[in-house]
């Protein structure tokens, strides 16, 4: 029988570093959740502004972390399910209002602590789109309890 998960509200801010465009996006103190089963699997959960501004329609975004693996979910302006897997090539696909893209990531970092009142998830991956390198992206998100 699976254990029921523990719901933790948390603050979240998320940094984007670029390093093909060596530029840096933050966005801070987003509200969320963060589900942990008590044993090895979070799920950490909340919405995002994800293209052009003044958008109406927040993306929600799901990030569910187990091991060395991490399956990222977004519905809203843009659409994916996509799984990086540390040291691994995964494949997927990236929908926007503008028509689907193939994607392709090669996850070369991939580290998630949680302390109880703080924690951070760290994922670095190469980037294709259409089968063209486009960045290597760092994803750091750094999360506190409310």
């Amino acid at each position: 029988m699976a254990k029921p998960f523990a719901k933790i509200e948390v603050l979240i801010d998320v940094t984007t570093i670029s390093k093909e465009n060596k530029t840096k996006d933050t966005q801070t103190q987003r509200q969320g959740y963060l589900y942990h089963d008590g044993d090895q699997e979070y799920i950490l959960r909340y919405e995002e502004q994800i293209g052009d501004e003044g958008e109406d329609q927040p993306t929600h975004t799901t990030l569910k972390i187990k091991g060395e693996e991490i399956k990222l979910i977004r519905h809203g302006t843009v659409q994916m399910n996509h799984t990086y897997v540390k040291g691994k090539t995964t494949e997927g696909r990236y929908h926007t209002p503008y028509g689907m893209m193939p994607m392709e990531t090669k996850t070369t970092k991939l580290t998630f602590n949680w302390n109880e009142d703080t924690g951070q998830l760290t994922l670095g991956y190469d980037l294709k789109m259409n089968n063209a390198f486009i960045d290597h992206l760092t994803l750091d998100i750094r999360i506190h309890k409310q």
